[in-house]
């Protein structure tokens, strides 16, 4: 399989897009591993609106690639307090987006809506629960929309979302001033919302 590999701003189809007037991503698939240290996403490692009149747009996309913290290489007997600073230097981990991050006024500015991780690791893969703001669909959420997301099980296989802080099914850290904003409204009727299907696995500050 293909593998996407960075420091910082690494996705499976983009790294990072802050200026266009409307940002688009629609029917997107990505395959590849992506591995980074910040801003890591199956679809976009950073997305970014700051000004009223842009919006960006995440719909109808899909990841099935694993999308993981660069491995850190623990020291036998490592001292730790300095473990826990190894494994929090990664940061803004998600299935489909790294950071989803709405400077404006408007959350509707910055919508993920209808879009599906599932990704497939291997078991060495999940020995080292590293990284902070790790999240099924979106690492870190800042005021944006999240609608009608699922993580989801492939037939007789586990999914895991695993990370080191701040680990969630959904999203990693979700941080909002405005309302519905992760919303599992379903107007398709076919019963498919916001949905976590994978085993959640951190050390702190976890959720399903």
């Amino acid at each position: 399989p293909s593998t996407v590999v960075g420091k910082t701003d690494v996705g499976g189809i983009a790294g990072k897009d802050t200026g266009s007037l409307q940002m688009r991503y629609k029917n997107l698939v990505n395959r590849a591993s992506v591995r980074g240290v910040t801003y890591v996403g199956g679809i976009i490692g950073q997305l970014k609106v700051e000004k009223d009149d842009k919006t960006a747009l995440i719909e109808w996309c899909k990841n099935y690639g694993a999308v993981e913290a660069a491995p850190v290489n623990l020291e036998k007997n490592q001292d730790k307090k300095k473990m826990q600073e190894m494994l929090s230097q990664a940061k803004y981990i998600g299935g489909i987006v790294g950071l989803c991050s709405n400077k404006t006024n408007k959350a509707d500015n910055l919508q993920v809506s209808n879009c599906v991780s599932s990704p497939q690791y291997l078991q060495e893969d999940m020995e080292e629960l590293n990284g902070v703001y790790v999240g099924g669909i979106a690492g870190y959420n800042e005021n944006s929309k999240i609608i009608n997301c699922n993580t989801e099980q492939e037939k007789n296989k586990e999914g895991y979302i695993f990370g080191y802080q701040y680990v969630g099914g959904i999203v990693g850290f979700n941080e909002s001033l405005a309302e519905a904003n992760l919303d599992g409204k379903d107007e398709s009727n076919r019963g498919e919302k916001n949905t976590n299907e994978a085993n959640v696995i951190g050390c702190d500050y976890v959720g399903g």
